[in-house]
């Protein structure tokens, strides 16, 4: 079995961002998605950095 560095607790989300900088919600044609939820971000970070 591996040790763990970090363990986080909490909720893993999906943020979704228009695409189409400025403009109103009904105007949007397409949307981008990005992973959410403060532990899931520092998981994110911390992976990144080895």
């Amino acid at each position: 079995m591996r040790d763990l560095d970090v363990i986080t607790i909490g909720r893993a989300g999906v943020d979704l961002y228009g695409a189409q900088i400025g403009g109103r919600l009904e105007d949007m044609g397409s949307f981008e998605k990005y992973i959410g939820g403060s532990p899931t971000n520092i998981a994110c970070g911390t992976a990144r950095l080895g």
